[in-house]
């Protein structure tokens, strides 16, 4: 099969565990996706909130040129900014890897650091992670976007980095999609489940993730068993709920998957990394059909990369 997956950790946890990318014993390897026929990865280089006066700069700084010392030390693994990039990784046989940011503190207030995120190849821009920063508000406040905030996402979009709203507030999100809506550029939800089937403030609402389809985004399902039931424990049948949902609004188009692999401290009963997708994929064929296992793994977010890069 063919897989696009639109968010995972794997980046910062080799970089902390000092694990290589061909080889290990995280959720993503190169290992692990060699049962693929093509494989495009985005890898988040995740930037926890109390880092500051540069230490979170520094950190992506570090973790991106591990990322890129571990790709180029395997002839099967590319880092594209671009989708003819991507196309050209696939026509060789290689994996296909882009870059995101997740927590836009490491800009500390530096609107120019945005450019240089771009010029490191850095394509996606995951705002916020948890409570308020510089950017504005996560999940978990009510705060929307600060005036450097509108000021990056304006920046952002106009130099071709695509603007993620998982983890944002739902001012945050709504506000952002105001702008995509002006602009008209896409938004992307990379990883968040939808609310109307677990009540996490993570997860998106249906009018939130129609807004996002109706910019040309995508939302990405995340593996999180929390976001998943609110019991927090989950398993695939609650994965094939929320891509249920979704399906029933009339996004069969706009969903993919975002797994959060390697970003999480558990998964849902059944999955173990990126192994098991192929798993995953035969139970949505088998609850919906082939066509739609084949827009949430593959096709839906193949258009999308084709259209914003």
């Amino acid at each position: 099969m063919n897989y696009i997956d639109t968010h995972c950790d794997t980046a910062f946890e080799m970089f902390k565990k000092k694990e290589p990318l061909s080889r290990n014993s995280l959720h993503i390897s190169l290992e692990a996706a060699q049962n693929f026929e093509k494989y495009a990865q985005i890898m988040a280089i995740w930037s926890q909130n109390d880092l500051s006066n540069g230490e979170g700069w520094s950190q992506f700084a570090a973790v991106l040129e591990n990322l890129k010392l571990e790709i180029e030390k395997n002839e099967k693994a590319a880092l594209c900014t671009s989708f003819a990039q991507c196309e050209a990784a696939f026509s060789e046989g290689k994996r296909a890897f882009f870059l995101a940011v997740e927590g836009g503190n490491i800009l500390d207030a530096k609107i120019w650091r945005t450019d240089e995120l771009y010029d490191a190849g850095v394509r996606f821009l995951t705002l916020v992670w948890k409570g308020e920063g510089c950017i504005g508000g996560a999940f978990d406040t009510e705060k929307g976007l600060t005036a450097f905030g509108r000021r990056v996402v304006k920046t952002a979009m106009e130099k071709g980095i695509v603007i993620d709203v998982s983890h944002g507030s739902g001012k945050l999100t709504d506000e952002c999609l105001d702008i995509a809506e002006s602009t008209g550029k896409p938004i992307i939800a990379t990883h968040s489940n939808s609310f109307a089937v677990c009540e996490h403030p993570r997860n998106l609402t249906d009018e939130r993730a129609r807004r996002i389809a109706t910019s040309g985004g995508i939302i990405g399902i995340s593996m999180a068993p929390s976001h998943l039931n609110e019991s927090g424990m989950a398993d695939i049948s609650d994965i094939i709920a929320h891509i249920g949902h979704y399906l029933d609004i009339g996004l069969a188009d706009n969903i993919c998957t975002g797994c959060d692999f390697d970003g999480v401290s558990s998964l849902p009963a059944g999955i173990t990394g990126i192994g098991d997708i192929e798993k995953l994929s035969a139970a949505v064929e088998k609850e919906f059909s082939a066509d739609t296992a084949e827009k949430i793994f593959f096709r839906n977010a193949e258009r999308f990369l084709r259209t914003v890069l």
